[in-house]
C-alpha cells in the first residue's frame, strides 16, 4: 500500500532510493537531508514523500514532490524511483497517480518534472509522456556540458 513516509521510514526510503540506481553516491546524502528536513517541517518549501512499503520495513518505491516557490499551485516531482526487481510492475505508475490524486484533492494546478536528455533517460521521458506529461522546454548544458535539463508539465 502506498502511504506517506514517516520518520520511522527514513532508512528504508534511503535504501530504496539507493537501490533504484538513479542517484550517485554523492547525491544520496542530499536526498536524505531533504527527506529529513521535509519530515521535520524545516524545509524551505512544502513537500511530501510517498512510499510503497512491504509488510516488513522494506520500501519498494518512493516519490518526493515539493511546491514550487513563487508559482500559483505548481508542484515539482523531484524524485520517483522503484527498486529494480519491482520495475515494470506498475508501481511507478501507482506512485505517480498517488501524487496526482493528492495534488488534485488539494486543488493544485500543475505538476512539473525535470529529467535529462540522452539515451540513459529515454525510459524516464517515455514514462512521463505515457502519463500525459508534455515536454515544455530544454535548458541546454544544465547538468553538465552536453547534458540538458528537459522539463515536462501536466495540468491537474
Amino acid at each position: 500500500m502506498i502511504r506517506e513516509v514517516t520518520t520511522a521510514d527514513v532508512d528504508a526510503v534511503m535504501e530504496a532510493a539507493a537501490a533504484c540506481g538513479l542517484l550517485s553516491v554523492e547525491e544520496l546524502p542530499v536526498l536524505r537531508e531533504q527527506l529529513e528536513r521535509t519530515l521535520s517541517g524545516e524545509s524551505e518549501r512544502p513537500g511530501f514523500w510517498l512510499a510503497e512499503i512491504d509488510g516488513g520495513s522494506t520500501a519498494i518505491g518512493v516519490t518526493f514532490c515539493a511546491e514550487e516557490m513563487m508559482a500559483d499551485r505548481v508542484w515539482n516531482l523531484l524524485f520517483i524511483g522503484v527498486r529494480a526487481e519491482a520495475q515494470s510492475s506498475g508501481l511507478g505508475s501507482a506512485l505517480l497517480e498517488s501524487v496526482e490524486a493528492r495534488l488534485r484533492a488539494e486543488s493544485q494546478r500543475m505538476l512539473i518534472v525535470e529529467t535529462a536528455n540522452g539515451d540513459d533517460f529515454e525510459q524516464a521521458r517515455s514514462f512521463y509522456r505515457k502519463h500525459g506529461f508534455c515536454e515544455e522546454g530544454t535548458v541546454r548544458d544544465f547538468y553538465a556540458e552536453g547534458m540538458h535539463k528537459i522539463v515536462f508539465r501536466k495540468l491537474l
